[in-house]
């Protein structure tokens, strides 16, 4: 007989989905614990069947922080702190009305950015480290379950961030951001170089550090590139459109 859906019926349905009874908290702890031996016993499947498989782990962490900042409506309120702390764009066709429409959609699509960087930040490991001997599809198995985790390692962060007052809070948000980004994936590249070139700690380190500066650099890079471009284009229409 055809059941009615009901809450237990539907978080029965995600679990299936996303098999998320099956070791999600083992993998969020050694993530960020020993993420190393995580991600290679992953790799090697010796204990692949212990964790949550990438896909699922990418897939949650994508509806927990775009779902949590739309339910918290945070964007809408820094930009609105950004608006009474700045102008639009002086100087050109743009108003400030369209400007701060543009403003608030980059705000709300920074987390796809990030997550779209994967494939870039894959290709940047693959080349710097290859004394791992790993290919580029387990070097982007490992940046997807990295920056995944680093989005959601992030939620709690930024739940208590929020506590904060506005004007304190935005800047706030940003440094540490930047913190957790720069330590965790510094972390992770030593670890790992480390269990294939223990003989060389310091050559390890100097390139953890290196290699994780070049990945926020780049995802910089991308982000503002992505914005110009969006600007650039939007400008080019208005003209066209009269």
């Amino acid at each position: 007989m055809p059941e009615r859906l009901t809450r237990s019926s539907l978080t029965d349905e995600l679990r299936s989905q996303f098999n998320l009874e099956k070791g999600l908290l083992k993998t969020a702890v050694d993530l960020t614990v020993r993420p190393a031996t995580m991600l290679l016993s992953y790799l090697d499947g010796t204990e692949r069947s212990k964790y949550v498989g990438v896909v699922a782990y990418f897939l949650l962490s994508i509806s927990v922080t775009l779902g949590l900042d739309a339910a918290l409506g945070v964007d809408d309120e820094f930009v609105e702190y950004q608006k009474s702390e700045s102008g639009g764009l002086e100087g050109t066709n743009i108003t400030d009305e369209e400007y701060w429409a543009f403003e608030e959609t980059i705000n709300r699509h920074t987390h796809y950015v990030i997550y779209l960087y994967v494939p870039i930040a894959a290709l940047v490991t693959w080349g710097f480290f290859r004394f791992w001997g790993l290919s580029y599809l387990e070097n982007f198995v490992i940046n997807a379950f990295v920056i995944a985790h680093l989005e959601i390692i992030g939620v709690p962060l930024f739940l208590t961030v929020l506590l904060l007052p506005i004007e304190l809070a935005v800047d706030v948000n940003g440094v540490l951001s930047f913190i957790i980004l720069i330590t965790y994936l510094c972390y992770v590249y030593f670890l790992l170089s480390q269990n294939y070139r223990q003989a060389y700690p310091i050559r390890n380190i100097t390139r953890s550090v290196a290699v994780s500066t070049f990945q926020l650099i780049t995802l910089v890079a991308v982000s503002v590139l992505a914005i110009v471009a969006v600007y650039v284009g939007y400008g080019v229409w208005r003209n066209l459109t009269g």
